[in-house]
């Protein structure tokens, strides 16, 4: 139902409707159920896409869907008439921005939304709440004052009449900027609507975008048009400042050559009397200039590299594609690597043990494709393999025959190693081994990262004894016992944990969703290539070799320095460019506590000198 509307809507509109709106949508026109308002036993009712159809197709005339933004201290504010023949109801919902882990207490009570948005209706002396639960799911809704909890609030009033103005506030501080978020209305009349006619546009800045509305009028009254929220330098037209008929109203928007590349969110706006709507399209603007790629790993100068390693680097908002390029000389006259990619990772595999290897990152868009960029180096280093861990602790091995059974074996790992190659070998006994996903996770002091080696293969054949490893072939399910076995590929690959420090304790899980079928973990091993930088000269950096962990951060970032390089100042910025953090550090151990921040992708610059090195940092609690 939910994908039927999305369709409708999109041919109504020329675009989908944001998660938010879709639920707003859905819960404003859903069909009461239970108490009055909704309840802890049927929530907002009863789905009902009819009323909901019928609310897109009646948008600007019956009904408002409308998409806003609420800014730090702004008032949104709107004036609606009742049509006096059916309830006036006003929904607003929103995407809140990640907020902290729950704390494990069923139905807390403490309020959780990162940003709280608060609707109201006023009319006169009289204001209108929105619905709230209590306490006690036993008892009805209250519709007495403000919503602290939820991220969707809605207002009736059953017998409505005349004007009334609707307000949307927000309490606090927004955390990460504005907020976006999604208006319903239901029970209104107004004597004219406007209809988009044009899909969103991207274009290049040197030439102009052009998007097309239908005006519709049931009276002769005029009705006056204006540009909302032009990008400042841009140069904004209609083909009419007002209109009084039914008919085609262009809007184009040109000199963009002055706006940074980016996505812009653009509005027209029609005002008659007190009845106001403003229907808003988007538009994506790249230009042929391009800025430097922000290479992120490896580091400049970096030795000891295994020989697969991940290319990592900043995303640009001038950027459709990315041309990775990568070579065995600075001036990149033979190139191994070619190839354009989406991303903005690459993972680079059987790279030559103990060679100096650059690379480079060309950002590309419909206009144009950059020339020239940045410019890393890194030396793979020198492998020392067959060094081999094995399991001794099975007191947890057993796969239970119930439902979301879980076994663990751990290995540790010593020796002061960096993961230069890794395979696993493993001997499961399970029947119906489709039951099972397994997992190799990686030690607390790196973030715990973890692949998956296998999920639910084979159907109701038996057992696994095999030895993964990205060299080896795509697994195939035998008929007899073990199913699977000899040297096989990982579902996702084991050079994941290249270039990570490998002391400490790795455990392979097996996870039994299902009930009825059982085994145990006999036997697992892991069989770890040690890399170290070789006797090769490479570029001199101090920075080249810091470690930042564990990454991804559940809040504490440990980054430790060379020793005796004097003051370093790190600076983190959000995936946006926005700085959030400066810190200066004489010590070679510098811990930053970021548990205040969202979740999400970060960069880390740290600055020595003329010495500068970037690395991506995931939050992730």
């Amino acid at each position: 139902t939910l994908l039927l509307l999305q369709q409708y809507y999109k041919i109504k509109n020329k675009h989908f409707m944001k998660a938010a709106t879709l639920k707003a949508l859905v819960c404003h026109t859903a069909d009461d159920a239970g108490s009055t308002g909704p309840d802890a036993f049927f929530g907002w009712g009863l789905l009902n896409a009819k009323k909901a159809a019928e609310t897109i197709t009646a948008n600007g005339l019956g009904t408002i869907i409308s998409e806003e933004t609420l800014q730090q201290g702004q008032t949104f504010t709107m004036t609606v008439n009742s049509n006096g023949t059916e309830p006036l109801e006003a929904t607003i919902a929103w995407t809140d921005v990640p907020g902290n882990v729950n704390n494990g207490i069923l139905n807390s009570t403490t309020p959780v939304l990162v940003n709280d948005l608060d609707i109201r209706i006023t009319k006169g002396t009289s204001t209108y709440f929105p619905w709230r639960l209590t306490s006690d799911p036993n008892s009805d809704a209250a519709n007495d004052g403000d919503n602290k909890v939820d991220n969707i609030e809605k207002i009736s009033i059953p017998a409505a009449a005349g004007t009334y103005t609707i307000t949307v506030t927000h309490k606090g501080t927004l955390v990460q900027g504005p907020q976006n978020f999604s208006l319903i209305v239901t029970g209104v009349n107004s004597t004219f609507t406007l209809a988009s006619l044009s899909e969103d546009q991207t274009v290049c800045s040197n030439s102009a975008a052009v998007y097309n509305f239908q005006h519709t009028t049931t009276t002769s009254e005029n009705t006056n048009f204006t540009i909302l929220g032009l990008p400042a330098g841009a140069t904004g037209n209609l083909s009419a400042s007002s209109s009084s008929m039914n008919e085609a109203l262009t809007m184009t928007i040109s000199n963009l050559n002055t706006l940074p590349a980016g996505n812009y969110t653009i509005g027209i706006r029609g005002t008659r009397g007190t009845d106001v709507e403003t229907k808003y399209v988007n538009l994506k603007v790249y230009n042929d200039t391009f800025q430097n790629s922000t290479l992120l790993s490896p580091a400049n100068n970096t030795s000891g590299v295994a020989p697969t390693v991940q290319l990592d680097w900043a995303p640009s908002a001038n950027a459709e594609s990315y041309i990775v390029q990568v070579a065995t000389d600075s001036g990149f006259g033979t190139l191994m690597v070619n190839q354009e990619v989406t991303e903005t990772t690459y993972f680079l595999n059987n790279l030559t043990p103990q060679y100096n290897y650059y690379w480079r990152i060309l950002p590309k868009n419909r206009c144009a494709t950059a020339t020239s960029s940045t410019v890393y180096n890194f030396q793979t280093g020198a492998l020392n393999c067959g060094q081999v861990f094995s399991a001794t602790d099975f007191s947890e091995a057993t796969i239970a025959a119930t439902a979301n059974a879980v076994a663990s074996v751990p290995v540790l790992v010593t020796g002061g190693m960096t993961v230069g190659g890794l395979t696993a070998t493993i001997d499961i006994s399970h029947t119906y081994i489709e039951d099972m996903t397994i997992y190799l996770e990686g030690p607390e002091a790196i973030g715990s990262p973890y692949i998956k080696l296998f999920e639910e293969p084979c159907g109701d054949n038996d057992n696994i004894v095999a030895t993964l490893s990205d060299a080896g072939i795509a697994f195939s399910c035998g008929a007899t016992a073990p199913s699977i076995s000899g040297t096989v590929k990982p579902l996702e690959p084991l050079s994941n944990f290249n270039n990570l420090p490998a002391d400490g304790i790795w455990t392979l899980y097996a996870i039994d969703k299902y009930n009825g079928d059982g085994g145990v973990i006999n036997s697992f091993s892991l069989n770890f290539c040690n890399v170290t930088p070789s006797s090769l000269t490479v570029a001199d950096s101090q920075l080249a070799n810091i470690s930042v962990y564990p990454n991804p951060s559940k809040g504490i970032l440990n980054v430790n320095l060379p020793a005796n390089s004097g003051n370093t100042t790190l600076y983190l910025n959000d995936i946006q460019g926005r700085r959030i953090l400066t810190k200066e550090t004489s010590n070679s151990n510098e811990v930053l506590n970021i548990d205040n921040f969202s979740d999400g992708v970060y960069i880390l610059t740290i600055q020595n000198g003329n010495l500068k090195t970037t690395k991506k940092i995931i939050l992730n609690r």
